[in-house]
């Protein structure tokens, strides 16, 4: 039973360790599919890595410090299943309420950032239909639909890794954690934003220049 219930120890660590990852692997998959930041892969990768080292080795810490506390609980010939149930009762219930808090945030923050992703969704189509109706020529029709699909993806991936910032304060994430992903976040509009500009100067100098050749054709 003692080791059982170390092998259940070290596996939840495990388990949450690999949530996060898993998480984590999401955002930068979703980071990755933006081609606005293809040239910051590097930039990216570092960044990537450094998260990874730092969940790898905390979880390996965390591990070792269970497999040590209970080794030396066993040494002194306590039962382990006891000494474990009472330390769960040791804990303050402001912890579980807390926790319990903490998850209903961020389960809440989740969900209102999928309701106003997809407010965001549609105001850009209508706002990218609107613009090229404003002439009949669809000379300048690519290039308003790459500026607004890059800038939908750009405001995706920033709501969505300013929600995971939120889930980590609600959940009392260790602030290194927090911190690593504010960097991302930073560095991410910095140069998604910075990137964008251009695609909006194009789109906007396409659309004067159809906008004058549908003029000269008019008054022709």
């Amino acid at each position: 039973m003692d080791l059982l219930i170390i092998l259940a120890e070290v596996s939840l660590v495990i388990f949450v360790f690999l949530l996060a990852n898993w998480l984590l692997n999401n955002i930068f998959k979703q980071i990755k599919k933006n081609f606005l930041i293809k040239g910051e892969g590097r930039t990216i990768k570092i960044l990537r890595r450094n998260i990874n080292v730092f969940l790898i080795l905390t979880c390996l810490l965390i591990c070792i410090l269970i497999l040590g506390a209970n080794g030396f609980l066993l040494y002194r010939g306590e039962k382990i299943q006891q000494y474990t149930l009472l330390l769960i009762e040791r804990i303050p219930s402001a912890f579980w309420v807390t926790l319990g808090i903490g998850s209903a945030q961020s389960i809440g923050i989740l969900i209102l950032a999928a309701i106003i992703l997809k407010l965001v969704s549609y105001c850009f189509q209508v706002a990218c239909i609107r613009a090229k109706n404003i002439e009949q020529s669809t000379t300048d029709d690519q290039s308003i639909d790459t500026f607004f699909n890059n800038l939908n993806k750009i405001v995706t991936t920033g709501i969505w890794l300013w929600a995971v910032i939120l889930c980590t304060r609600f959940l009392k994430v260790p602030v290194v954690g927090s911190e690593y992903l504010y960097m991302l976040l930073r560095l991410y509009l910095i140069v998604a934003i910075g990137l964008l500009i251009p695609k909006a100067i194009t789109a906007i100098v396409d659309s004067l220049d159809a906008l004058s050749i549908s003029s000269c054709l008019q008054s022709d």
